[in-house]
């Protein structure tokens, strides 16, 4: 569920970022490759809870339901809104008018969605890039690296070229010094296989990514209790080991990682993204937090 545009027949369906322009120019998200549409012609955005569309001084104008836009000024638009850019032919609508999610356009015009505002790149099951959002940042990791992205950047996965949408900033953190991994318990239980996670005293609904937590909870709380693991080499797990444990593709321990920090994030951890740490050059991750407990 996400802005959606097509043609007035649903043919040619888009999603489209939150701000999505449209014109002859290659540059465009939306290109329309006709004489009647200029090379920058509108642009339709989401704003103030709603989407809006606005002409860019285009030759041939934009039209909202017949009636021709002023250059400059928006007009809001709904899925009966019908949408002409350059001439009536021109015929589009917003086909889904949920709030912007992540997404990635391959060069190849193939699209990838976020879920849980977690983007994987290619796809979900063979992911080598993942983004997510930390703080009001977005954040990409891959095995090798893990660095700031924003909005209509390019990566590269799987031998092709992929733009970014990264169409909003995501919610504030909350402005709490206590919300830090350092200042809260995680404590975790296990039953047939489903883990249950609580930070604090809220609970985390179950998900696959709590296996991950676990795994790397025991291995570090192992190390502690052995006494004589320096701190810095402690809990760490080859990528490769537990992905055959959790059995999914090494990429899909990336999945779960992000997955994880963005549950934390959501409840205000300024520091989630701290919660799974990774050493580049090694493949290994573990847990950053020494404040868990496991309940069996």
């Amino acid at each position: 569920m996400m802005g959606t545009l097509a043609r007035s027949d649903g043919s040619a369906p888009r999603a489209v970022s939150g701000h999505c322009r449209i014109g002859r120019t290659p540059a465009s998200e939306l290109v329309i490759e006709a004489s009647y549409v200029s090379r920058e012609h509108a642009v339709i955005q989401w704003a103030a809870g709603g989407w809006q569309v606005r002409d860019l001084g285009s030759r041939n104008g934009t039209e909202v339901d017949g009636r021709k836009l002023t250059p400059g000024v928006p007009r809001s638009i709904t899925p009966a809104s019908v949408l002409t850019f350059g001439d009536p032919t021109e015929s589009w609508r917003l086909i889904d008018d949920s709030p912007p999610l992540p997404f990635a356009t391959a060069a190849d015009g193939r699209q990838v969605m976020a879920e849980d505002e977690v983007l994987a790149i290619p796809s979900l099951h063979d992911a080598e890039l993942v983004v997510f959002p930390h703080g009001e940042e977005w954040l990409l990791e891959s095995d090798k690296t893990t660095l700031k992205v924003a909005h209509d950047d390019d990566v590269v996965a799987a031998g092709t070229s992929w733009r970014l949408s990264l169409p909003f900033v995501p919610s504030p953190t909350e402005d709490n010094s206590d919300r830090a991994l350092s200042n809260i318990d995680l404590r975790m239980s296990r039953d047939n296989g489903t883990v249950a996670v609580l930070v604090d005293d809220t609970p985390l609904p179950p998900r696959s990514w709590g296996q991950l937590l676990w795994i790397l909870a025991e291995r570090r709380l192992a190390d502690v209790s052995a006494g004589d693991v320096a701190e810095s080499e402690q809990g760490w797990a080859y990528a490769d080991e537990l992905a055959d444990v959790l059995g999914v593709k090494r990429n899909g321990v990336n999945v779960h990682a992000s997955r994880a920090r963005r549950a934390l994030a959501a409840l205000g951890v300024l520091d989630a993204a701290n919660l799974v740490e990774r050493r580049v050059a090694t493949g290994q991750l573990r847990l950053g937090t020494l404040r868990v407990q496991l309940a069996s």
